[in-house]
C-alpha cells in the first residue's frame, strides 16, 4: 500500500514537472525564433534613428531610404490612396513606436520566469546572454561592398543600434536578465568593431557627395544612441 501510494506520488511530480516543461519548450522555440530573426533589430534601429532625427532637428531623411520605383506605383485599389500618401501615414505612427512595440518581449519574460520557478534562473541568463553575443558578432559584420553606397551604411548601424535599443530595454524591465556591466561588456567589444569598420570601407569612398551623407548619418547614430540606449 505504501509502495503504490509513492509510485502514485512520484507519478503526480513526474506529471506536475512536465505541465511546467510544456510552455518552457513552447516559449523556447518562439524566444529563439525572434532571436535569430535580423530584421527585428534592423527595423527597431531605423525606427529609433528617425524619431533621434526628428528630436535633433535633423533631415529624417538621413535615417529612412525611399525606394525610387515606389513613385510610379498606382494608387491603393481600395482606399485611392496614393504610395505618397501612404508611405507618409505610416512614417506618422512610426514616431509613436517604441523597442516594446515592434518585438514581442512576452517570450523572454516568460522563459525567465518558468526558469526561475524551476530554480534555473541561472542557466537561462547563460543562454540569453551568449545568444545575444553570438547576434551582436552578427550585426557587426558589415555588408560586402559597404563603402558603395549609403543604403549599406545605413542597414549596418540599424542592426547595431536595433541591438543596443532591445538590450537597453531589457536591462530596464527584465528583472536583472541583463546587467548594466554585461551590456558595457558588450558595448566595450562593438564600438571598436563599429569604428574599424566605417573606417576601413570608407577609406574606399572618393565620391564626396557619399562621404558627407556618410558623416551626417554617423552623426545620427551617435545621437540616437545617446537618447535611445541609458
Amino acid at each position: 500500500m505504501i509502495k503504490t501510494r509513492k509510485v502514485q506520488s512520484n507519478i503526480s511530480a513526474a506529471v506536475d514537472a512536465l505541465t511546467l516543461c510544456l510552455p518552457v519548450l513552447t516559449t523556447y522555440s518562439k524566444l529563439q525564433s525572434q532571436m535569430k530573426d535580423k530584421r527585428v533589430s534592423t527595423r527597431i534601429g531605423q525606427v529609433a534613428m528617425k524619431r533621434a532625427a526628428l528630436q535633433y532637428n535633423m533631415d529624417p531623411k538621413v535615417a529612412v531610404t525611399r525606394n525610387e520605383r515606389h513613385g510610379t506605383l498606382p494608387p491603393n485599389p481600395f482606399t485611392g490612396e496614393t504610395y505618397e500618401a501612404q508611405a507618409e501615414a505610416q512614417s506618422d505612427e512610426e514616431e509613436e513606436l517604441c523597442a516594446q512595440d515592434l518585438i514581442d518581449f512576452t517570450s523572454v519574460y516568460r522563459c525567465l520566469h518558468i526558469y526561475t520557478v524551476l530554480g534555473a534562473r541561472d542557466q537561462f541568463e547563460t543562454y540569453y546572454r551568449e545568444q545575444r553575443r553570438e547576434q551582436a558578432r552578427l550585426a557587426l559584420q558589415p555588408p560586402t561592398n559597404m563603402h558603395e553606397n549609403l543604403e549599406a551604411y545605413r542597414q549596418y548601424l540599424y542592426g547595431v543600434l536595433g541591438f543596443f535599443v532591445i538590450e537597453d530595454h531589457v536591462l530596464n524591465i527584465g528583472n536583472g536578465l541583463v546587467t548594466r556591466s554585461y551590456l558595457g561588456e558588450v558595448w566595450e567589444m562593438a564600438s571598436g568593431k563599429v569604428v574599424n569598420n566605417i573606417r576601413n570601407h570608407s577609406s574606399y569612398c572618393t565620391d564626396t557627395y557619399l562621404m558627407l551623407n556618410i558623416k551626417n548619418l554617423i552623426m545620427l547614430f551617435a545621437h540616437t544612441l545617446q537618447v535611445s540606449v541609458s
